[in-house]
């Protein structure tokens, strides 16, 4: 049984979990050492909020697993649900956790204490949205069978508006508050590859973002994801952000089916509709 917390935690990080079988023992191996770290802080806590989608009985024996790590500094908690986005699964994550610092932790990728204990210190000193140098392990196979590997520190550059505004700089450790959140406002979820995209660029019209010091965690890129593949759908979308965003000289040639899909006036929860602030309403949604 989970120990019982000791009021509410510093951080909450939000994992969306959907055919993650792959990667399953990786992730717990991760949580372990990362549980083990905040043992050796005098009050830090952390919640984990994971988000199981139409969970496979690999991904629900993992979540009990992690469960039983909890102590008085380390929460988990979970909940089922029918697939769907990975945006509507952060929407419902930070709707449930309890955290007033939020963070995401992927799967596939690994997280260090440090910079979570960063973060929060920074949004308690006035910062609300911090991002953080992070190591990228890139993965590929040479003449498709030798593996292959390499490792690479991606610093946090200082901020610069304008160079925010036309590339996705914060990587995928950025932490900001929930203030931030409530006024930013939820991740859109028409998007299933580059939401986070489309709320860092409504984030900046709100905050300045602050580099963090300290090595966020490791990255993996398998030249898997449609974020990196260069598909018909990422194309679309990132053209609807930019549309939506005045950035249309980034635009490339996309599908115009697909792009026809999105609102770029609204913001879609659930199925509920929301305006973006700078675009007037409209009365019904692009989406078909």
């Amino acid at each position: 049984m989970t120990a019982p917390a000791i009021g509410s935690p510093d951080a909450s990080l939000v994992v969306s979990l959907f055919h993650s079988e792959r990667y399953l023992k990786g992730f717990v191996r991760d949580v372990r050492r990362f549980a083990n770290d905040i043992e050796l802080t005098s009050t830090f806590m952390v919640e984990l909020m994971l988000v199981l989608n139409s969970p496979s009985a690999a991904e629900l024996h993992a979540a009990g697993g992690l469960d039983q790590m909890g102590s008085s500094r380390f929460r988990v908690r979970s909940v089922q649900v029918a697939r769907e986005t990975l945006y509507a699964s952060w929407n419902r994550g930070i709707r449930l956790a309890t955290g007033g610092v939020l963070g995401f932790w992927n799967v596939d990728d690994c997280r260090y204490l440090s910079a979570v204990v960063e973060a929060v210190a920074g949004v308690r000193s006035g910062a609300s949205l911090m991002y953080f140098p992070y190591v990228i392990d890139r993965r590929w196979r040479k003449w498709g069978f030798v593996p292959r590997r390499r490792r690479t520190l991606y610093p946090a550059v200082e901020f610069d508006p304008e160079v925010f505004r036309r590339a996705f700089r914060l990587g995928p450790f950025f932490m900001f508050s929930r203030a931030l959140y409530e006024d930013v406002g939820p991740f859109d979820e028409q998007f299933s590859i580059s939401g986070d995209l489309d709320w860092s660029l409504r984030a900046q019209r709100q905050t300045a973002f602050v580099p963090g010091s300290r090595v966020a965690g490791v990255y993996v890129n398998e030249y898997r994801g449609l974020s990196v593949s260069g598909s018909e759908r990422a194309i679309a979308e990132h053209n609807a952000i930019y549309a939506r965003h005045g950035l249309t000289d980034l635009t490339q040639p996309a599908d115009e089916a697909l792009l026809a899909e999105y609102d770029v006036r609204r913001v879609r929860v659930g199925s509920t509709w929301q305006a973006v602030p700078g675009f007037p309403s409209s009365p019904e949604p692009a989406v078909r």
